[in-house]
């Protein structure tokens, strides 16, 4: 069992790397859901707890953006614009508890992972509201990973990133689509352009 007294609220990782499941994985999962039946709040407000950073716009995130690359992965740096680079290593690497970029106004706002959650959660309620069910599954493709990461060991931007640079594209689709009335066209259209051409 992991030991209770690595537990973070907002982060898994020092809990995670405790455990001992793996050497018995079905009498864990079997501990771990009839825990889970027995005290539901419990496992409900640790849930809450860890993902935090993706749904309240007021939470700040503890720790700091990693920027290094770590060795043996074959993985290099080789930055185009040092100086960029720099200014970045700045901002986003600090103490433990506290990076540089969270100080900036604006910036702190910008690197939180739960403005652009609900961005894209309103995006998707605008293609639903407009019922366009054939553009619904773009954004909808977006808002199904931004779930896993509700499943994930704790918050941070770089997790994020995949879905914070789909937000301008999501909702130039969502406006594009209601302001045109457009839908995609079908297989037949296509085929029935190409026959003319």
């Amino acid at each position: 069992m992991p030991d209770i007294e690595d537990y973070r609220p907002h982060i898994s990782d020092p809990v995670k790397n405790t455990a001992t499941g793996d050497k018995n994985l079905a009498e864990f999962l079997q501990l771990y859901l009839s825990s889970a039946l027995k005290y539901p709040s419990c496992y409900m407000k640790a849930l809450l707890n860890l993902d935090a950073g993706y749904l309240c716009l007021g939470y700040t995130m503890d720790g700091y953006l990693n920027t290094y690359v770590t060795p043996g992965f074959g993985v290099y740096r080789n930055s185009l614009f040092p100086m960029l680079e720099k200014i970045c290593e700045q901002l986003y690497t600090g103490d433990s508890q506290q990076s540089n970029y969270q100080s900036v106004i604006g910036l702190n706002f910008l690197c939180k992972p739960s403005l652009y959650f609900w961005l894209i959660v309103a995006a998707i309620f605008s293609l639903v509201k407009n019922s366009f069910k054939k553009t619904l599954p773009v954004t909808l493709f977006i808002g199904v990973f931004m779930l896993t990461l509700l499943a994930g060991p704790c918050v941070m931007v770089r997790y994020a990133l995949p879905y914070i640079v789909c937000i301008p594209s999501a909702f130039f689709y969502a406006y594009f689509t209601k302001n045109n009335n457009c839908e995609i066209p079908s297989s037949e259209g296509i085929d029935l352009l190409h026959s003319y051409s």
